[in-house]
């Protein structure tokens, strides 16, 4: 599949991030190139996150914005957001978009997202984070810390 092809192009798997945008341009469908495209920016996000135990939260999101903001810009206006909220396709898309947002505290947006796909909140990508359910997303954004 097309997820698995990506996850193996990441960093993380002995790729870069020149060969996941790359992947990412391949695909023709609009909602899949997006959908890789926004999960291009969770995953590198993810890295920095798991990389710098240390860092505090804030400041590795503030500096995956200042190191990646020309990549964020691009992906964010340019995607073709799906209509449907009942989709596997729409409903991952719609999930890592909320999670983008999340990251880039942007909680109105994330907040738009998550309504949409309501009780449909994948674990991908939100386990990443040691959320691994709707629960768990609902409960993080309860208390603040999404």
């Amino acid at each position: 599949s097309n997820i698995s092809m990506h996850r193996i192009l990441t960093p993380r798997w002995g790729g870069s991030i020149d060969e996941m945008l790359s992947f990412a341009a391949s695909i023709n469908n609009g909602h899949l190139r997006g959908l890789i495209e926004l999960s291009n920016l969770v995953e590198i996000y993810s890295d920095m996150y798991n990389e710098n135990n240390d860092e505090d939260e804030q400041l590795t999101k503030q500096r995956f914005y200042k190191e990646h903001d020309a990549l964020i810009d691009k992906t964010l206006s340019s995607l073709e957001i799906p209509t449907d909220n009942s989709s596997m396709l729409a409903i991952d898309f719609k999930n890592h978009l909320a999670c983008v947002y999340s990251i880039l505290n942007m909680k109105k947006d994330r907040d738009q997202y998550l309504k949409e796909v309501d009780k449909n909140i994948t674990s991908r990508p939100w386990c990443y984070f040691g959320m691994m359910n709707h629960r768990d997303v609902k409960l993080y954004k309860m208390v603040g810390m999404i």
